[in-house]
């Protein structure tokens, strides 16, 4: 499943795009318009459906500690690591879930948005053994989506795992 992450209807128009090879992740899901509290509560609901084997990618603007909206102001959607990681541990911590997470989204160096879940989740004992990729650079909204049976070999990606 990719869950976009964002407002931006650049990211949904790109995610929609078949150039983008998103649907190789499965179900594409939007979470709406509205304030963050609206936007979590959908995310939560989404997390639902994801399978416990299944790969997950999360496609948002980003940054090496938040994703979300590319603004910060106050109609703009912003989760913080330590936000992704309690939404992680509450619905797919739950259930043992197994199967490889990607953050879609820019960071700026080697202790990047993933870098930082993986930590987060280890400190709350969840996702155990998940492994999370995530890039540690600039990531263009025009970035093709890996196929997730690729992560692991994916120069781009750096790779993390919940320990």
């Amino acid at each position: 499943m990719l869950i976009i992450l964002s407002k931006d209807q650049r990211l949904h128009a790109w995610a929609g795009y078949p150039a983008s090879q998103a649907d190789n992740w499965g179900r594409i899901v939007g979470l709406g318009d509205g304030n963050l509290h609206s936007a979590t509560e959908r995310l939560l609901h989404a997390l639902n459906y994801v399978g416990n084997d299944e790969p997950l990618c999360l496609f948002a603007h980003g940054s090496n500690t938040a994703i979300g909206d590319e603004g910060s102001g106050p109609g703009d959607w912003t989760w913080t690591v330590e936000d992704i990681a309690v939404i992680l541990a509450m619905t797919l911590g739950q259930r043992g879930f197994t199967g490889p997470i990607l953050i879609q989204a820019c960071a700026g160096g080697i202790t990047n948005f993933s870098t930082h879940l993986a930590l987060a989740l280890s400190q709350q004992r969840a996702l155990l053994g998940v492994w999370i990729y995530g890039y540690n650079k600039p990531v263009p909204i025009v970035q093709v989506f890996p196929a997730p049976s690729q992560l692991d070999t994916n120069v781009e990606l750096q790779p993390v795992q919940v320990t």
